[in-house]
């Protein structure tokens, strides 16, 4: 199933002169080159999330610590009441 579109703004890659260099190749992985020579075209990267995979299951979690956090740092009640003992014993191993 779907779980949301990825809000975050797509990354830019500076140009590279060593085509073989570890960061070189690690980059080519995502994103869109800011050098015209390499990539002349518009590149637009899409992140597909498979429902009840590893990858929701952080996800998840990052949004329940986040959720901790506006609540404590945030100083907003309702994100703690987004939380249920569970969660919080989850999240501080108790």
């Amino acid at each position: 199933g779907y779980l949301g579109h990825d809000e975050r703004p797509t990354y830019l890659k500076p140009p590279s002169k060593d085509k073989n260099s570890p960061m070189k190749r690690e980059a080519d992985e995502g994103g869109a080159s800011i050098d015209p020579s390499i990539s002349p075209d518009i590149v637009i990267t899409h992140r597909l999330i498979i429902e009840n995979s590893i990858e929701s299951r952080i996800i998840q979690l990052q949004e329940k610590k986040k959720a901790l956090f506006q609540s404590t740092v945030g100083k907003d009640m309702a994100a703690m009441d987004k939380l249920s003992e569970e969660d919080l014993r989850f999240l501080f191993v108790l």
